[in-house]
This record gives structure tokens, C-alpha cells and sequence, in this order.
């Protein structure tokens, strides 16, 4: 049985690979709020399910055009071992940091799945890209989640990436096995734009 324990917002934090607590009846399972009933569709892929229109075109977000370009770079990405600027700077432009930010906030309003769909075709051109991108859609989903939800604290994350901000977290940090609730990092500005 998953254990864990709550932490100072009252989240619950699971351990994995640590032994249960002696008294397994006190383990915390957290519960979700319900999601709010829908007068009307949420986002604009809600609107084409609901409509039943076409299936979803990974190339209407993901173009053949920008797909060569960043497969035509990956490999000197990778001998280089530099962040792939460029990629980040045409999948900007293309909108795709806003993929999961729903229409009425400027994004293009996908399901979690779409973007699954989306993330494969990008790493079949460039893993690292892909990989890079994923931290971003990872903060842009838990700020869908947790709209979807009901819950809107994160706004600012859906507002700043569909304008083209990045959003991160120190996933890669010694010691950090709490991933989102245990990140230590401080991003603070150089400057110089980064």
C-alpha cells in the first residue's frame, strides 16, 4: 500500500521504495476534489470531441516542416552537448509551450493525451528536445489538472506559457525525492535575458 506523508500545504507526499508505516491503518491516501460539472466544453479540444470533428493531426501543432528542422539538428546538439536553443525558439513560435493551456487562456487547449501524441513525434526527431520540453509540460499539465479540477492557483503558469514563458523545476537535484514538494534551486535572472 502507497504511504507517505502530508506536507507543510497539506499535499501528500509519497515514498516509494521505503518501508510502509508500523501501523499501516494511520497511512494518509489522499482524496480529489471531483471535477466541477461542465455547462460547457472547457477547452477547444472538449469543442472538437464534442463535435466530433476530425481526429487529432499531431502535424497541425508539430508541421513536417519544423520537424526536419529540428531532426536536422539534433545530432549536432547532441555531439556538442549544448541546450537546444533553437528548437525551443521555433517550437515558441509555433505556439507548442501552450499546448496544454486551454484556448480561453491563448493556448491550443489539448488533453493530456494529444500532447503524449505531440511529445512522441518531437522525440522522434530529437529525444533531448523532446525531454527538454516534457519539464515545461509538466508544470503546464498540473496547472491543467489542476483547473480541470476547479483549482486555478496556477494561472500565472498558463497566462506566462502561452505567451512563450518556460517553466521548470530542479527535477535533478541530490537528495530531492519529493520532485515537485522538495526542490531547493533558486532561479534568479543573469542579466543577460537567461
Amino acid at each position: 500500500m502507497p504511504h507517505g506523508r502530508r506536507s507543510d500545504s497539506g499535499a501528500l507526499v509519497r515514498f516509494h521504495g521505503i518501508p510502509p508505516p508500523a501501523d499501516p491503518a494511520r497511512t494518509v491516501v489522499p482524496t480529489l476534489p471531483d471535477p466541477p460539472e461542465r455547462a460547457a466544453p472547457m477547452s477547444a479540444a472538449a469543442d472538437r470531441m464534442d463535435a466530433m470533428t476530425a481526429p487529432f493531426d499531431p502535424a497541425q501543432f508539430l508541421p513536417d516542416e519544423l520537424i526536419a528542422r529540428i531532426r536536422e539538428r539534433a545530432a549536432v546538439h547532441d555531439r556538442e552537448n549544448n541546450f537546444p536553443t533553437d528548437d525551443l525558439d521555433d517550437l515558441r513560435a509555433a505556439g507548442y509551450l501552450g499546448i496544454l493551456v486551454p484556448a480561453d487562456r491563448g493556448g491550443a487547449g489539448l488533453t493530456l493525451a494529444e500532447a503524449a501524441q505531440l511529445q512522441q513525434r518531437l522525440a522522434g526527431a530529437a529525444p533531448a528536445t523532446a525531454l527538454a520540453v516534457n519539464m515545461h509540460l509538466v508544470w503546464t499539465g498540473v496547472a491543467k489538472v489542476l483547473r480541470d479540477r476547479g483549482i486555478d492557483d496556477l494561472a500565472f503558469v498558463q497566462e506566462g506559457a502561452a505567451r512563450g514563458e518556460v517553466f521548470a523545476f530542479g527535477i535533478s537535484e541530490a537528495g530531492n525525492d519529493l520532485v515537485l514538494f522538495g526542490s531547493d534551486t533558486d532561479a534568479a535572472p543573469d542579466g543577460a535575458g537567461g
